[in-house]
């Protein structure tokens, strides 16, 4: 049996370009270090190509709104 794995797709980007690359190398369009996490798209979200971040919110609930001093109630806006 051959296991072929999908190569793993780089989890940066260029800030100017958004060329796709390894973090610290040039970007062959730009000639500016790339350094930038990547931005998915709302297809590789859906399709689950893109990187899961539920491991930040655990439960899964919503965060918390925070009723800050001076602003309008929730609801009232």
């Amino acid at each position: 049996m051959s296991d072929q794995q999908a190569p793993q797709e780089p989890q940066y980007e260029c800030s100017i370009c958004g060329i796709n690359g390894g973090f610290g190398t040039n970007c062959p369009a730009c000639q500016k270090p790339i350094e930038q996490p990547r931005q998915y798209t709302l297809s590789e979200i859906r399709s689950g190509r893109a990187p899961s971040h539920t491991e930040e919110r655990p439960s899964g609930a919503a965060p918390l709104i925070v009723q800050v001093p001076g602003s309008a109630p929730v609801g009232q806006r």
